[in-house]
């Protein structure tokens, strides 16, 4: 089996789809905040090279479910933390070979749940 990461990041602070109404520098500090945290979350358990091939699978812990357009583009900090943390070599539908991406309803916890995959 190839290289496999799960990262779990919190939503309490930095939940990316409470942006309506929100200035565009708040907007980029809770992007950015999400990147910092995959950063962390994930040094010492990097590849030796970033994945060119691999699924991602997201699962998005929270209080209310989002309609499909929105929990797709509320992603776009994460994945691209994924690239600029060289896990995958890039976000581009070219190399994503899979990507899973689902829902949990739950009152206690505000939560994303990645996991990267290495594809033979």
């Amino acid at each position: 089996m190839g290289y496999s990461i799960q990262l779990e990041i919190s939503l309490h602070n930095t939940d990316p789809n409470r942006t309506r109404g929100k200035h565009w520098s708040q907007i980029r500090k809770t992007g950015n905040a999400i990147k910092r945290e995959i950063a962390l979350l994930s040094k010492g358990n990097r590849p030796k090279t970033p994945l060119d091939k691999f699924k991602i699978k997201i699962v998005r812990h929270a209080v209310k479910e989002m309609d499909w357009d929105n929990l797709v583009a509320s992603l776009k900090p994460a994945i691209d933390a994924l690239h600029l943390s060289q896990i995958i070599k890039n976000d581009s539908w070219k190399y994503i070979r899979f990507i899973d991406i689902d829902q949990v309803k739950s009152k206690t916890e505000r939560k994303l749940v990645i996991t990267v995959e290495e594809i033979q």
